[in-house]
């Protein structure tokens, strides 16, 4: 088989669901409030330093004998505030407290440019929408219990599932037109700017309100569909928003 016809494959299937099914439930909560209160007190527990992490809590983003948030550029609390941070940043410190920390210079305020200083630049909207009805635009991200690529449970609050990341979020029309059931197998094809077919197999689709013609699902699970040629000319990112990708049903029952 030539290079540019090699298929790339990846599985999906129940992964850490062998055990404990997995579910999903409309979320109509905030962000914040109790929902976000007591997983705060879980990801400190699992941790392994409550006490630590309770006292590392209350110096993030404080302006005397504080430190910045490492996962963002909240800015420090000059009012009294006591606690003055984000569910989201309360896993990062807790993980980094564990000894790994990957440096960024940006974060330090260093800026690798030619000006030494941050550069922003406009671009152009594309035209997204396929001319094939059969194609959807999928889009890959972040769970609610994940960081980047860090993983801090296989639940995503937000969305209402439980014990489940190998899935694949398709509108309820888009679903029907394609035959597929709640929860159903699918395989997931695109084909790289370098002509490789990749596959990313045996993942569960479940509906969800998207726009129809679009999808998503979490990375890292679904780079498998991204190819090296798959990346922004301007930004040199990959393009893990803008994936063309057929849905069938999967071959692996």
């Amino acid at each position: 088989m030539s290079d540019r016809k090699r298929v790339i494959d990846g599985q999906g299937g129940d992964g850490p669901t062998d055990v404990r099914p997995y579910s999903q439930q409309p979320y109509h909560h905030p962000a914040a409030g109790w929902g976000a209160a007591v997983s705060v007190g879980q990801v400190l527990v699992r941790s392994g330093e409550p006490l630590r992490g309770v006292h590392a809590m209350l110096k993030m983003n404080h302006e005397n004998g504080g430190f910045d948030c490492p996962g963002c550029a909240w800015p420090d609390a000059t009012d009294g505030l006591k606690l003055d941070l984000c569910e989201n940043g309360v896993k990062h410190v807790t993980w980094e407290m564990t000894g790994f920390r990957i440096k960024q210079p940006a974060r330090e305020l260093a800026f690798v440019t030619p000006s030494g200083r941050a550069e922003f630049s406009p671009a152009p909207l594309p035209d997204v929408i396929p001319h094939d009805a059969d194609v959807l635009v999928l889009q890959t991200m972040r769970s609610h219990d994940q960081w980047n690529t860090t993983i801090y449970s296989d639940d995503d609050r937000y969305r209402g599932v439980k014990n489940l990341r190998t899935l694949l979020f398709m509108h309820p029309d888009d679903m029907a037109a394609r035959g597929f059931t709640q929860g159903q197998l699918v395989d997931i094809e695109a084909t790289s700017r370098d002509g490789s077919v990749r596959r990313a197999e045996g993942f569960r689709v479940l509906a969800y309100a998207l726009s129809r013609g679009s999808a998503a699902g979490y990375m890292p699970e679904l780079n498998v569909l991204i190819g090296l040629a798959d990346y922004s000319t301007q930004s040199d990112q990959p393009l893990m928003k803008n994936v063309k990708v057929r849905v069938t049903a999967s071959r692996t029952g």
